[in-house]
């Protein structure tokens, strides 16, 4: 049985604990599955498909999904504050985001040419953000301030946990890669619709609305505006500067094990398992830890800017030895940092947030951070390798990216 329930209640954490926190972290850990197998399983299909394009298609590709996905988490965040059914105002688009981005990677999948893959990896980008702009609010609608450390922590657990379980699975079926993409997405369509019929949803019938049409279509476009706000500009500047720098090195993960490093495929698939594994005992324990700490401490802006400069530094050797000793080292650093990281830096971006009515759309916002570091990071990876400066100036750029992001978040006045 579903219930409606006005923002913000009260309820005791005990009782959010016991049914929220660990629906969030499910559920974002069936996403980050299906992302991260994605991640993997696509790039060995466009390799099968033209070998001698790969670098530069997959790139293309991911870019072009980036801009959709970037578009998508604002307009369907904004629509989602302003949705007016009876049954709640984030359960639809939560549920039909996850159906359709199902269905987009197993177009994907069945595709036997680049625009065909194309065409399905978009239409999952753009539902993935349907799905990801309501979810992520949740954590402002629902949880009170001093709590978001251990929500985040949740979330990012969850998140890692299946971005870890994404790399292994994806490294495991990389020889069956069309049929792992299209049914691994359905698992995330099962928590969809768990999460979305187990909690509590906001609703805004009670709220005004335009009068017409042309009103109503005005209001919602001046309501994708990004907020003039000091804090909320720092958050999200250094998050595009970090997520930039990660995506940079990490989406190209496959094509470093085999042009940089030199592991055979079914070698590197391996290594992408194992780098999976590392990544879900190391981040997802880190995530779980950082955002209680966070809140006991009453802190968070030093420990996003510390796990950025501990991820950046794990970035240096890579630049200079092409080891895998040398990146399982990267890999074990980064897991720590990152998770983190992650558990933190989403509770911060929840307490930056200038008007909590517009939370999914000014989240999505937030998101850009994400969504843009898909565009500029393979095109930043992508056009040091084609220079020549290759993987080395890769490793180099990327933490001094992230790097910077430190200096951001400290900047920040209005939170910790």
């Amino acid at each position: 049985m579903t219930t409606i329930e006005q923002p913000r209640d009260a309820r005791a954490p005990e009782t959010m604990q016991r049914r929220l926190l660990p629906l969030l972290a499910v559920t974002h850990a069936t996403w980050m599955l299906t992302a991260g197998v994605s991640g993997v399983l696509v790039p060995a299909i466009i390799a099968d498909i033209d070998e001698s394009q790969k670098v530069a298609a997959y790139g293309l590709i991911t870019a072009i999904a980036a801009v959709v996905a970037l578009l998508s988490n604002i307009v369907f965040g904004a629509a989602s504050d302003r949705t007016r059914w009876r049954w709640g105002r984030r359960r639809p688009w939560i549920i039909g985001g996850a159906i359709i981005g199902a269905l987009g990677l197993g177009i994907a999948a069945s595709s036997t040419d680049l625009p065909s893959i194309a065409a399905g990896y978009l239409v999952f980008q753009a539902a993935l953000n349907a799905f990801l702009a309501p979810l992520v609010a949740i954590v402002p609608d629902r949880v009170p301030a001093k709590r978001r450390g251990a929500a985040s922590s949740a979330v990012a657990f969850g998140a890692l946990a299946g971005q870890g379980l994404g790399a292994v699975v994806g490294g495991l079926l990389i020889e069956h890669a069309r049929t792992a993409l299209a049914a691994v997405p359905w698992i995330w369509v099962l928590a969809a619709l768990v999460i979305a019929l187990m909690t509590r949803d906001t609703r805004s019938e009670s709220s005004p609305r335009a009068s017409s049409g042309l009103r109503r279509a005005w209001a919602f476009a001046r309501s994708l505006t990004i907020p003039r706000d000091r804090d909320f500009l720092l958050a999200l500047t250094s998050r595009l500067m970090m997520m930039t720098g990660m995506y940079a090195v990490t989406m190209y993960q496959l094509y470093i094990l085999t042009d940089y490093i030199g592991a055979d495929p079914v070698t590197a698939g391996a290594l992408i398992a194992t780098f999976g594994l590392i990544q879900l005992a190391l981040g997802a324990t880190s995530a779980a830890l950082a955002g209680p700490i966070s809140d006991r401490l009453g802190r968070r802006r030093i420990i996003v800017a510390g796990a950025s400069v501990l991820l950046a530094a794990a970035m240096i050797p890579m630049a200079f030895v092409a080891q895998v000793p040398v990146l399982l080292g990267f890999v074990a650093a980064a897991s720590i940092a990152y998770g983190a990281y992650q558990a933190v830096d989403t509770a911060l971006m929840t307490e930056v947030l200038p008007n909590p009515d517009n939370a999914a759309k000014d989240m999505g916002i937030l998101n850009i951070s994400n969504t843009a570091a898909h565009v500029l990071g393979p095109v930043i990876a992508s056009s040091l390798i084609a220079s020549g400066l290759g993987y080395p100036a890769l490793f180099l750029v990327g933490a001094a990216l992230i790097g910077s992001s430190a200096i951001l978040v400290l900047m920040i006045r209005r939170v910790a």
